[in-house]
């Protein structure tokens, strides 16, 4: 999903948090990427690069899936996959591989893409990567490269259902909401879901939580 540079700002022009951050801001979330570190110092490879590198494989990805879902030809996303490092390239079309596979019996009919949201009444913002119709029914779908599935991943999504539909009250998400996973080595993954409540519930406690540390770190 694609942060707008300068950040989310509510009706009145305030700064307002987005999911990442907010879903970001707790320790539960940041332990996985602690761990990711250490493996890396055991490796002598330096955290820093190596994210740099992860960040931009993502950047890649979302790229080819962006041209994938706008009619380009499969081989034109695939190029794309070229100006990775040498022994990424095989990955990322390994993966993506996997994903055009999933999607030959999967029409989605484009409703948006990439649309930066603002939640009013929570004060937060997101960029949802991809909302389109899948049988009939308005559903999300939002992409990761990580090499694992995290819990959080599902709050993400209930809070991206919730921005989607506080926006757009005449077209509510009434079908699943869809995560694609892309990792480093190749891995693809999807993963449907259709009762996140719990997750929006998760996420309004992260959302007050995120305002509370603010007020304490003064």
């Amino acid at each position: 999903m694609a942060r707008p540079k300068a950040g989310y700002f509510n009706d009145a022009g305030t700064a307002v948090p987005g999911v990442t951050t907010i879903i970001g801001n707790r320790q539960e979330n940041v332990a996985p990427l602690h761990h990711w570190h250490w493996e890396l110092g055991k490796q002598g490879l330096n955290y820093r690069e190596e994210k740099a590198k992860a960040g931009y494989f993502g950047t890649v990805m979302h790229e080819m899936l962006e041209m994938f879902y706008y009619g380009r030809p499969v081989d034109e996303c695939l190029a794309t996959a070229q100006s990775l490092p040498i022994l990424e390239v095989e990955q990322a079309i390994k993966a993506f591989s996997g994903f055009t596979k999933w999607q030959e019996n999967i029409k989605i009919e484009i409703t948006a893409s990439e649309i930066q949201l603002v939640s009013e009444q929570f004060q937060f913002g997101g960029t949802p990567d991809l909302i389109g119709r899948l049988n009939g029914k308005l559903c999300l779908f939002d992409w990761k490269t990580s090499k694992g599935f995290y819990n959080q991943f599902k709050d993400q999504l209930a809070a991206y259902r919730w921005l989607w539909n506080e926006n757009n009250p005449d077209t509510q998400i009434e079908g699943d909401c869809h995560l694609l996973r892309f990792s480093r080595n190749g891995d693809f993954a999807h993963y449907c879901f259709n009762d996140l409540n719990q997750h929006w519930e998760r996420f309004k406690l992260l959302r007050q939580l995120y305002t509370l540390d603010k007020q304490l770190r003064r």
